[in-house]
């Protein structure tokens, strides 16, 4: 079974990160949910910001660990992103799916160094399409099968600035594309990837298993 979040209506969307931080209704916001841990290709996406419209920041929100927070802050600082480029600390789990929801664009990026991060699939994953987020991935064969099988996400590989930089703008840069995106993730997330469908099916696999004899 999926690890999969509760069923949450946010078809209404959210404007939680704009109001924190101060940002204008025509801005767009990347989002990369989850904890700021090397291996991650976070550098890759830091420097892909120059490469999108000015009206676009990048928002980190999750456990930002001090070890790999620094040289986050200062390639941010060296590129002069200061002030498109946000880490903010992780929020309860009743919160979570209401910023998520202030987003444009959701972030999934492993390093595939191993199989935990190649067949991943990540709570972010289904946060982002239960809140309406088209998504950038990691080109790995479970998140890729999501992506492809719903129409909710793209993947890239590899995983460059210019690569990165180009899946985001395609995306903002077509705004039905964006929209048919946010409709197939929502209707995914009400079908098939939420807590009470995945419990449903654990059940029925209980409920198939032979009696036991006493």
């Amino acid at each position: 079974m999926l690890n999969t979040p509760r069923y949450q209506d946010l078809t209404a969307g959210s404007t939680y990160l704009r109001r924190r931080l101060g940002l204008a209704a025509e801005q767009r916001i990347i989002l990369l949910q989850g904890a700021v841990l090397p291996d991650r290709h976070l550098l890759e996406l830091v420097q892909a910001m120059p490469l999108l419209p000015p009206a676009v920041v990048l928002v980190f929100l999750g456990f930002n660990l001090g070890v790999f927070q620094e040289p986050i802050r200062q390639e941010v600082a060296r590129l002069g992103l200061q002030a498109r480029v946000f880490m903010l600390d992780a929020l309860p789990a009743e919160q979570l799916l209401d910023a998520t929801a202030a987003a444009d664009v959701g972030i999934i990026l492993l390093a595939g160094h191993n199989k935990n991060d190649r067949f991943a699939m990540p709570n972010k994953l289904f946060e982002y399409m239960m809140a309406g987020l088209p998504f950038v991935a990691s080109d790995w064969p479970e998140i890729g099968r999501v992506a492809r099988t719903t129409g909710a996400g793209v993947t890239v590989a590899p995983l460059t600035p210019a690569a990165l930089a180009a899946a985001v703008n395609d995306i903002l840069q077509a705004p039905a594309r964006q929209a048919a995106m946010r409709t197939a993730g929502l209707a995914a997330a009400r079908g098939e990837y939420n807590w009470e469908r995945q419990a449903q099916r654990l059940l029925e696999l209980y409920a198939a298993l032979p009696t036991a004899r006493s």
